[in-house]
């Protein structure tokens, strides 16, 4: 038994049925047995599963075994009893036809009824029945072992996503002390920057001015030294020009003597 896609509800109640007329004299009785309830929802055959929702939000990821005890399932085993009861009623019915028609002759030594030799209707009905049934015993088995190693996958890929999980905190917790680290350090280089800058802007301007200071010394300077040379040169002049008139005039005593 397949199924395509969806929801496979499989109550296997009626494993190890028996008629009416083979039951133990002690009546019906509530079958203490286990009544497994499948609820899978998978695809078959599929190479790979979707999860669409957050997979650690799902229940087992919308996979689901319980395994319970008839007396904690009561709904299976009322619906088990009642399934037996209906199946009594059907059998009692049938029974009930065939008297009549035995009563009236319907049905003798010399009916059309088929040879023993050949099979019932019934027979083959059950038959087909218990074979659908170790068919469903068979998938549901194959349900199983597949669910155990989805199950097994998804645990495995559990652990995976934990330790990938913590791997990830430690990264980032290395990470956020590598980032305070790095902020703290481009604080303190800003800071320092902006502190050099300071000085040197300040030192540009005291050496602007000291510049200044010094272009203007030796402008002020430069004119004075013009000053004193011109005066210089004019008290060499005429201290030359006295000399020549004083020589000028000792030549010209001289010849006159």
């Amino acid at each position: 038994m397949q199924a395509n896609r969806g929801r496979i509800v499989v109550n296997p109640s009626f494993q190890e049925w028996v008629y009416l007329d083979e039951k133990s004299p002690h009546g019906l009785q509530t079958p203490m047995k286990r009544q497994v309830t499948y609820c899978v929802e998978e695809e078959i055959d599929r190479k790979e599963f979707e999860i669409k929702d957050d997979p650690w939000k799902q229940h087992n990821y919308k996979s689901k075994v319980d395994f319970v005890g008839a007396k904690s399932n009561g709904r299976c085993c009322r619906a088990a009893i009642l399934m037996s009861i209906i199946i009594g009623s059907l059998m009692s019915i049938a029974a009930l036809a065939l008297v009549l028609l035995m009563l009236f002759g319907k049905v003798g030594a010399g009916c059309g009824c088929q040879s023993s030799s050949e099979v019932s209707p019934s027979a083959v009905t059950q038959r087909d029945f218990l074979a659908w049934i170790e068919d469903l015993q068979r998938n549901v088995t194959n349900l199983q072992q597949k669910l155990g190693k989805k199950t097994h996958e998804l645990k495995v890929v559990h652990l995976s996503l934990r330790d990938l999980d913590g791997k990830l905190h430690n990264l980032t917790k290395k990470l956020n002390i590598t980032e305070t680290a790095l902020q703290d350090k481009d604080n303190k280089f800003l800071v320092l920057l902006q502190n050099t800058t300071s000085n040197f802007l300040l030192k540009t301007d005291l050496i602007r001015y000291d510049l200044n200071s010094t272009r203007n010394w030796l402008l002020a300077s430069d004119a004075e030294l013009k000053n004193e040379l011109e005066a210089v040169n004019t008290t060499l002049i005429l201290k030359l020009n006295s000399t020549a008139e004083r020589l000028d005039r000792e030549d010209i005593s001289t010849i006159t003597l």
